[in-house]
């Protein structure tokens, strides 16, 4: 296939490395060996865009920038012969030519590359094996690295049987004094780098030990060397990025595809000399081609591509011209000239052709509705595409009118429409509406049409008419109907009570010329006290409010032109206070309570078998739960016990709560005991604060009126 030079064993590789590569020995080597140099060896190398100050001679080879071997015979050749040194050096530098690619395109239009390795599984346990092996293991993740390089023409693929394209081969070496072991070929002669070669810091090294040598490190040294193999250079050496040997100034500008290439810095580049792969940059860590590097690969090796375009986010209302669609990346590749042509699409699946269009770039006409743009490049009878843009184009809305105020409770005028919408296909309305600068809301009914008629307003409103063409939607102008406020003067809260009732009045008074006409109340049940349906001379509202609700206000007023508008709505919120606890008495005595603790009182028979507890000052909006632990519940004002139900001593616990619309009070609590030796009597303990029986209750005796609160 390809007359390959290969070194002899004894090279003093091992001298060097691919990213470390012992500049103590390297000065040393350069010192010693670049007098014996001829100076025009030295000057092409410089002319080639190489390095030279670390120069390493074999008997058959110039090591160069510690890792690129060049043959002498093939440097001979470009000095003899330097009418062919553009064979060699292009303007993007040591490549491989397009002839070799063309002899070696595949049916998808991409040139293969073949790439073996030097390896066995029969051979015996060997630093040889071990080393090839692990390189071997890689090659794969390494090829699939280079194949998912956008556009990149160029597909590589591991050969295991037959004479690569490029061979990585192992050789025998003398103690190394550095870290990693790769000296590769470069592209000559217009053919890819041939040889790999791999090389151990010495014949007892452990390189089936991936803690020393982890995957990463395998892998970045051997992206690194095919990199070489395939034209890329050290990125950094000369002040840039991503990287095609002999240039000064090879990193691609990523952001502008179009441009030529500049310096950039691409630290995370896998073609840079120094990095030792053992916590460089992440692309590096992991032998990752970097974004800088994916693009030196295809300006170097592109496919034939339409290239790409761009429009930006442009949304324009129809009737309106958007911005040209300039080209970020003009086509490249091919077979031939390129010449252009673009296509239109209203929906991105059929496409026509734009008569007279066979620029990079391109103006778009006036539009009326979403339009999608891509570009055709043809060379040699293949034709590529660009991406595909599109401009969106929104419906013109139109223009609507009907500013005004009103009084509340009136009805506005027409809304209407000084400019109906236009677009394509043919837009459809629909109106909406808001309150206080709220969200956008559909109004409730007939709203689809060009104008629109509101109903009676209380508050303020704002109007706009959404023009819908296809998927686009675009709202028009915002008209105001300002709604003249009348507020109703009154408290927000009220607590029920008989005692309080409400009044209110308009703040204003009434509009000029106007005459009151109702009140109107919603929320709850009420009685009117003054104003209700009381006719033209009661502007004014006195009620009583009967539920513990949300109550609402509205004064109506009758207009000089006989309609009707109507106060700002009051809303009155009715709470209930908290009922006191219950004054209870038993045989007109007033129970009250003494202290944390309470009281005891005693009684005899009280001349009969009855005990009646009874509720003190109650009111028809209150009720009252007696509950006992011997008794049935009561809710009533009163709760009588029954002492002949008695038989020996008894403990009897009872309970009454006050309780007004749901709020129940604190508990009143006492605790009777009943003797029946040497006679029947009552004795009671009244306490608040706890719902445990008392921790001590006395046994009978005589009543003694200085224990007893009597009112």
């Amino acid at each position: 296939m390809k007359t390959r030079f290969l070194l002899p064993l004894w090279l003093a590789i091992s001298a060097l490395s691919v990213f470390s590569c012992s500049p103590e020995l390297a000065e040393e080597l350069s010192l010693t060996e670049q007098e014996t140099i001829d100076p025009e060896i030295i000057a092409l190398i410089e002319e080639m865009g190489f390095k030279t100050d670390d120069i390493y001679i074999t008997d058959d080879a110039y090591i160069i920038e510690g890792d690129i071997i060049i043959s002498k015979e093939r440097l001979k050749e470009l000095k003899d012969k330097p009418q062919t040194r553009h064979t060699y050096y292009s303007g993007y530098g040591h490549i491989i030519s397009q002839t070799w690619l063309n002899d070696n395109k595949e049916t998808n239009g991409k040139s293969k590359i073949y790439i073996g390795v030097e390896y066995s599984s029969n051979w015996p346990a060997s630093t040889k094996k071990d080393a090839m092996k692990r390189y071997y293991d890689v090659l794969s993740s390494v090829i699939r690295d280079f194949d998912n390089v956008a556009d990149f023409a160029i597909n590589l693929e591991r050969l295991d049987a037959g004479i690569p394209d490029i061979y990585i081969r192992y050789a025998t070496a003398v103690s190394m004094n550095s870290n990693r072991f790769l000296v590769t070929d470069i592209p000559l002669n217009g053919e890819p780098g041939s040889t790999i070669y791999i090389n151990p810091r010495d014949t007892g090294m452990a390189w089936s030990d991936k803690t020393e040598h982890p995957d990463g490190k395998i892998r970045a040294s051997l992206v690194h060397a095919i990199g070489h193999c395939l034209g890329l250079g050290h990125t950094g050496t000369h002040e840039g990025s991503g990287s095609s040997m002999g240039e000064d100034n090879y990193a691609q500008d990523q952001t502008d595809l179009s441009g030529d290439l500049k310096n950039h810095s691409d630290a995370g580049s896998i073609m840079h000399p120094n990095n030792t792969y053992t916590g460089g940059g992440p692309s590096s860590v992991d032998g990752i081609l970097s974004e800088g590097d994916k693009v030196a690969l295809w300006v170097l090796y592109p496919t034939f591509s339409g290239g790409y375009i761009y429009v930006g986010n442009q949304r324009i209302t129809a009737g309106a011209t958007p911005a040209s669609i300039r080209s970020t990346q003009d086509a490249v590749g091919g077979s031939g000239p390129i010449t252009y042509k673009w296509q239109k699409s209203l929906d991105s699946r059929i496409w026509e052709d734009i008569p007279n269009t066979n620029s990079t770039t391109y103006q778009p006409p006036a539009l009326i509705e979403t339009t999608y743009y891509k570009r055709l490049a043809i060379s040699g009878g293949e034709t590529k595409e660009s991406d595909v843009v599109y401009i969106i184009v929104i419906p013109n809305p139109g223009v609507i009118a009907g500013n005004q105020t009103i009084m509340s409770g009136a009805t506005p005028t027409l809304l209407t429409s000084v400019n109906d919408a236009f677009g394509s296909p043919s837009p459809t309305y629909q109106w909406q509406m808001r309150e206080s600068n709220a969200d956008w809301r559909n109004v409730p009914s007939n709203g689809t049409s060009n104008t629109y008629q509101p109903p009676a307003l209380i508050k303020s409103t704002d109007y706009q008419r959404v023009a819908k063409s296809g998927d686009q939607k675009a709202a028009s102008n915002t008209v105001s109907v300002t709604v003249i406020q009348l507020p109703i003067d009154g408290p927000d809260f009220l607590e029920i009570h008989t005692a309080h009732p409400y009044s209110c009045e308009p703040v204003a008074g009434m509009p000029a010329g106007a005459t009151f006409h109702q009140w109107t109340v919603t929320g709850g049940a009420y009685d009117v006290i003054e104003g209700l349906n009381q006719g033209l001379n009661y502007p004014w509202l006195i009620i009583i409010f009967r539920e513990k609700t949300t109550y609402t206000l509205t004064a109506t007023y009758r207009l000089p032109d006989g309609s009707f508008c109507n106060s700002t709505p009051k809303t009155v919120i009715i709470t209930v206070p908290t009922p006191p606890m219950p004054v209870i008495e038993c045989g007109n005595q007033k129970i009250t309570h003494s202290g944390a603790n309470g009281y005891d009182c005693y009684w005899s028979s009280l001349n009969g078998q009855y005990v009646t507890f009874s509720v003190r000052d109650w009111d028809d909006y209150t009720n009252y739960h007696w509950s006992s632990d011997k008794y049935e519940s009561q809710t009533a004002p009163y709760y009588n016990i029954y002492a002949g139900s008695f038989y020996g001593n008894t403990l009897l616990r009872i309970q009454c709560r006050a309780e007004r619309y749901g709020v129940y009070s604190q508990p009143w609590i006492v605790y009777l005991y009943v003797s029946n030796s040497p006679y029947q009597t009552w004795s009671m303990s009244a306490t608040v604060d706890s719902l445990a029986a008392p921790s001590a209750l006395v046994a009978p005796r005589e009543m003694q009126k200085t224990n007893v609160m009597v009112e």
